[in-house]
């Protein structure tokens, strides 16, 4: 709860951090590595996923490059079967060599993972109905065989098209590796499919952790350093036995309340409270009697004040309360007020009822005032006053 100085009077347990800036550290380094190592697994698995593109480019252009060499082959070989033409069959001979090498490098070849054909392409190569592998040999073999003999006078162009070669170029071989592209094309979407999944997956996770983070470390963290904060400014204001204000908060808040009062032309009075014989108190019932007879005597002050009152425990066994828009002549009912409540309820410690009075002296802001010290002599001065003319009683100043 606040009062209308804006400070919180509430007790708050106390709040340990050892070492903070170690905590603070570990925590952030720990949080930041996670999400350096989630980020890395995005970045290995995009490099994946470009490389596999790369990888798919390259084994489907040269799996499609067998189609049209088979095409080119065949054609090169008609050429040479029809004209004689040397330099036609030097171009399916090359055209041949081409396709081959291009065969042993599809069948051969190996991801970066260290893996050969799917067992869907093997069975493409080696296996019925297919059998790419073994139509690509013979269609081989027998382009050689035409072009390593010289071509006949005269052939009729039914009896060329309807060569082996020329038969598997134009139906089955054909079809076939049309089929190998097909597959070389739908294995690489999968993998890549595959591997954005993943990607996908990776992403979720560092969004999740850094949810988590945000909830169970920052979080968390934030809310020891906040609190770590606000015990630090309560244990800046407040006067740690008596709770009530220290002299550092009653310098403030006495001055800020004393210039409002200034400004406004309103009335200000301010009581000076000191406890009768505190020292005797601290020699016969001991120090921790004294002790509980200062937290004892702030409390009932807490609870006879109002929000807007300032009470402060400015000395050892002194507090002062400053009373805004409160005119003399109500102050001094106030003081008389806390003085019977305390001389009528007397301390109860371990079982022992101690006598307690206070003497109390009382000044009011004056036209000539320039500061809210003038006006705590005048208290200090009533104070000294109350206790030379006996002690448990309210003097004034004017």
């Amino acid at each position: 709860m606040l009062n209308k100085v804006g400070v919180a009077q509430k007790d708050n347990q106390a709040i340990i951090i050892d070492n903070p800036s170690k905590y603070m550290t570990m925590t952030y380094t720990l949080s930041l590595l996670v999400i350096a190592v989630l980020s890395l697994i995005v970045h290995l698995l995009l490099d994946s996923v470009i490389e596999q593109q790369s990888q798919t480019g390259k084994i489907v252009n040269v799996s499609g490059q067998q189609r049209m060499l088979s095409q080119r082959a065949s054609l090169l070989t008609v050429e040479y079967l029809t004209t004689g033409s040397l330099q036609a069959k030097k171009d399916a001979a090359d055209t041949v060599a081409k396709m081959l090498s291009n065969h042993e490098f599809l069948i051969n070849y190996q991801n970066e993972a260290g893996k050969g054909l799917s067992k869907e392409l093997y069975h493409m190569y080696f296996e019925p109905p297919y059998e790419v592998d073994r139509l690509v040999k013979l269609f081989a073999s027998d382009i050689d065989k035409v072009l390593n003999n010289p071509p006949p006078a005269f052939q009729s162009a039914d009896t060329i098209l309807n060569a082996d070669f020329a038969r598997l170029a134009k139906n089955t071989l054909l079809t076939n590796l049309h089929a190998v592209v097909q597959q070389y094309e739908d294995e690489s979407k999968m993998r890549i499919a595959e591997l954005r999944f993943a990607q996908n997956i990776v992403f979720m996770v560092i969004i999740f952790t850094i949810l988590v983070e945000a909830l169970f470390i920052f979080r968390p963290m934030v809310s020891k350093i906040s609190n770590f904060a606000k015990r630090l400014q309560y244990d800046a204001n407040y006067d740690a036995l008596s709770k009530v204000f220290n002299r550092r908060a009653y310098n403030l808040l006495a001055k800020r309340t004393f210039d409002l009062s200034l400004r406004h032309q309103h009335p200000l009075t301010l009581i000076l409270a000191d406890i009768d014989f505190f020292k005797k108190v601290n020699d016969i019932h001991g120090h921790a009697a004294g002790d509980s007879a200062i937290s004892w005597v702030a409390q009932n002050f807490k609870k006879m004040s109002r929000e807007t009152d300032i009470l402060a425990r400015i000395g050892g066994e002194e507090f002062a309360i400053v009373l805004p828009e409160t005119e003399f002549s109500a102050a001094l009912q106030v003081a008389e007020k806390f003085r019977v409540a305390i001389e009528q309820t007397p301390l109860l410690f371990e079982e022992k009822s101690i006598p307690i009075t206070m003497s109390f002296g009382v000044s009011a802001r004056q036209q000539h005032d320039t500061s809210i010290e003038q006006i705590l002599a005048r208290a200090d001065s009533a104070l000294y006053t109350a206790k030379g003319a006996g002690r448990n009683c309210v003097k004034s100043a004017e």
